[in-house]
């Protein structure tokens, strides 16, 4: 059996705003494998629609679950700033502290993440993205060192056929590539009928995994209460140099 209980509160003066929680969380069973967690939250910021905005937050998790045993307290801010009618840069850092109990490691950790989004024109859209994070001491989720770069983008190449891609390289105990890349054409626009044809191709270098392929689905509008869908896909699959084509 368990319990959670949640106390919330937010405020609007004007143009900012003010908001915090406090939340508790127990499950116990008969095994033992209990969880027992208690969680407050601060955070204070201006109207996101400006050109220029920022947002501070705090956050404090006592975990004392058979397998927490540690209290996290993280502070964050945030900073968005619209460069161009259709640019917008985004800076976050924050500073993470976790203290363990019953053995469980100390560490700190700094994050920072950069994000670019653009759309230099209606038929194509990106968002570059890059965060790194430093810790003292490897000590489990949000207490590792990583660093990725990820590059998202979209473009509709002629009228009815677009193109969607990702590239991210990864950086942890070793370096990895996330690449996949979709092609679609929806030939039938506007009527009872659509059909959406595409290709895609997918790559990711941590588990040596291919994936190459296409497909269709179509979706029939055959009444205003009646509607019929229907797809397939083929594709083909290689893992460490083993390969199948399941349909």
């Amino acid at each position: 059996y368990g319990e959670s209980h949640r106390f919330g509160f937010g405020w609007r003066p004007g143009a900012w705003w003010l908001s915090g929680s406090y939340q508790t969380h127990q499950l116990e069973n008969d095994s033992g494998r209990n969880t027992d967690t208690r969680s407050q939250q601060a955070a204070v910021g201006n109207d996101r629609a400006r050109s220029l905005r920022a947002r501070l937050s705090w956050s404090r998790i006592d975990d004392r679950s058979y397998i927490g045993k540690d209290v996290t307290n993280s502070w964050t801010g945030d900073v968005g700033w619209d460069i161009a009618p259709l640019l917008t840069l985004t800076q976050t850092v924050s500073h993470g502290q976790r203290d363990g109990r019953e053995g469980t490691p100390d560490s700190r950790s700094w994050v920072s993440v950069t994000e670019v989004q653009g759309t230099p024109t209606g038929r194509f859209d990106f968002v570059l993205r890059r965060a790194d994070r430093w810790v003292t001491e490897q000590a489990g989720a949000g207490f590792t060192t990583y660093n990725d770069t990820e590059l998202s983008m979209n473009w509709l190449v002629l009228p009815l056929v677009a193109l969607s891609s990702q590239i991210a390289y990864e950086e942890r105990n070793d370096s990895a590539w996330i690449i996949r890349n979709t092609l679609s054409w929806t030939p039938l626009p506007g009527g009872s009928v659509s059909l959406r044809l595409y290709a895609l191709d997918f790559q990711d270098t941590r588990t040596d995994y291919l994936q190459r392929g296409g497909g269709f689905n179509a979706v029939w509008k055959a009444r205003p209460r009646l509607r019929l869908e229907g797809g397939a896909e083929w594709t083909v699959l290689e893992q460490e140099g083993v390969r199948n084509t399941p349909t």
